[in-house]
């Protein structure tokens, strides 16, 4: 299918599931937009100084330009809210349903478009795509695609492109930069790819930071966020009130170790590029302090985009894998239920057409892609 005609298809597709399904979350204030807004408005309009003299700004400068838009445009009332979140939930859809089409054409040339399409209809019906928009954090939706981006330029040997990619998740939001373990997919880890890499990366984050910082103050890294009593960060620092960033960096630590871990180990596979990601965002959530529900989007998606890989591949272990780590140890909040069961429902789906034989359809697969 050409992607112009995928591209239509998938805009109108969006913009259907999200009048039906995402009407109740989108159809009013996103619950940051009063934060990010007039920050995302001064900067469209030329006024960058003192962007981030608040602590509380935790969004990089493509978040908060994507809100100063429709401050500027006045988006207010019910259906103006809702106008925009399909909008731009559809735009999401379509992005997501590119990226994983690229992604799965090397598996299955014939399925590529179909498989890619449901990834972005379970992800705008289950209402993830929604939940970001209406937490006003986009970037949960906006970092696992860039993230898988990173990864895909990676594995084809493009170290300086991968690291770029990577580092444009800052610009959503600096938890972006956990995704650092995608780039250990590269055919030849060593260090001249390490150092392309740290050179892309700075030179991105220098470009989308740099000019705040000069113009300054820039206070973004003196906030601390309020650790929910039911929470692992409360049992993993029992004596702290506030989760400050040096902790945040012990997070770090944690979530991109567990992925530089499991990025080593199967990172001949074609699955490693949602598998990796997926264990940082895992490792993330558990140690997190804030129990909000749309931090469960990212793991989600990329768990659509493996069940798709699962079908290409006639593999479930890999998705059944992801399946135990997003339901054993992220505490899925009520709101994202229905996301959870229609991944479910997508893997069942998935164990129900390889046993019927119908994935014999799937042709152009590699062999080799098979069997690693």
């Amino acid at each position: 299918m050409p992607i112009l005609v995928l591209l239509v298809a998938l805009t109108a597709a969006g913009v259907v599931l999200n009048t039906i399904v995402a009407t109740p979350t989108v159809g009013s204030e996103p619950v940051d937009y009063p934060i990010f807004g007039q920050p995302g408005a001064d900067i469209l309009t030329g006024h960058w100084a003192g962007i981030f003299s608040d602590p509380i700004i935790q969004a990089g400068p493509f978040e908060l330009i994507f809100w100063g838009i429709p401050f500027l445009l006045g988006v207010h009332g019910l259906i103006g809210w809702i106008a925009f979140g399909i909008v731009a939930s559809s735009l999401f859809a379509v992005a997501a349903a590119v990226v994983a089409e690229r992604l799965l054409r090397p598996l299955t040339p014939a399925w590529s478009t179909p498989l890619a399409v449901g990834v972005a209809a379970v992800a705008a019906v289950s209402g993830l795509l929604s939940a970001s928009l209406a937490a006003g954090h986009p970037a949960e939706v906006a970092i696992p695609v860039l993230w898988l981006i990173a990864g895909a330029l990676a594995r084809r040997g493009q170290p300086l492109a991968a690291a770029a990619a990577l580092a444009a998740t800052t610009g959503w939001e600096l938890w972006g930069l956990l995704g650092v373990p995608v780039l250990l997919l590269a055919p030849r880890v060593d260090l001249r790819t390490v150092w392309r890499s740290a050179v892309g990366g700075v030179l991105v984050i220098a470009v989308l930071f740099l000019p705040f910082a000069l113009l300054g103050p820039f206070h973004m890294f003196g906030y601390g966020w309020v650790i929910s009593s039911n929470s692992m960060a409360h049992l993993l620092f029992p004596t702290a009130t506030s989760f400050p960033w040096p902790l945040r960096l012990i997070q770090a630590v944690l979530s991109v170790g567990a992925g530089a871990a499991v990025a080593w180990l199967i990172r001949r596979r074609p699955d490693a590029l949602w598998l990796v990601p997926l264990v940082v965002c895992v490792v993330r959530l558990f140690t997190d302090p804030v129990l909000a529900g749309y931090y469960a989007v990212p793991p989600f998606l990329l768990l659509l985009v493996g069940v798709a890989f699962s079908i290409a591949q006639r593999a479930l272990v890999p998705v059944l894998l992801g399946l135990v780590m997003v339901n054993v140890l992220i505490d899925v909040p009520l709101s994202l239920i229905p996301g959870g069961i229609l991944v479910v429902l997508s893997a069942i789906l998935a164990v129900v057409i390889i046993r019927r034989g119908r994935a014999g359809a799937v042709t152009g697969v590699d062999a080799d892609a098979l069997t690693s």
